[in-house]
């Protein structure tokens, strides 16, 4: 993690899935600033790392804060709309907003069968894990990858 700020053992979970999730916080100083500031502040430190970025872009409000930051801070970073099976509803808002700042996204779309198989391997399987929406995350993962 940026600055070693965060330590997990993701990694070996990949591997082991009877391993329990485990993460270390390390302290370090910090300001004190609005949640806008700090928002700022950290969408500034990801453009350091001179890196090409991509955003999972469902068109919820989270991911729509994000790319807003970047945005606002003239950073470049590439949205990534997940299509899938029942979430037309979400997606027409990250298209609606992508238009609106002229910023064309890559489209990933699956069918449903895809996405079960998806959900089956990466998050059940591997992960042991439950997530209802870590399809399209991890699909937008892979295409940044």
């Amino acid at each position: 993690m940026y600055k070693n700020w965060l330590d997990t053992n993701v990694k070996d979970r990949l591997l082991d899935k009877t391993i329990k999730y485990k993460a270390r916080f390390n302290p370090r100083k910090f300001e004190v600033m609005s949640f806008h500031e700090a928002a700022d502040y950290t969408t500034k430190q990801i453009a350091e790392l001179n890196v090409p970025l991509y955003l999972g872009l469902s068109g919820g409000m989270d991911s729509k804060y994000a790319f807003l930051c970047f945005h606002r801070n003239k950073i470049d970073i590439v949205p990534i709309i997940v299509k899938t099976h029942g979430n037309d509803y979400e997606t027409t808002y990250a298209f609606h907003l992508c238009k609106k700042l002229n910023v064309t996204p890559i489209v990933l779309t699956i069918s449903e069968n895809e996405y079960v198989m998806l959900f089956n391997n990466l998050i059940a399987d591997k992960l042991n894990g439950i997530g209802l929406n870590s399809v399209s995350s991890i699909l937008a993962g892979f295409y940044a990858q």
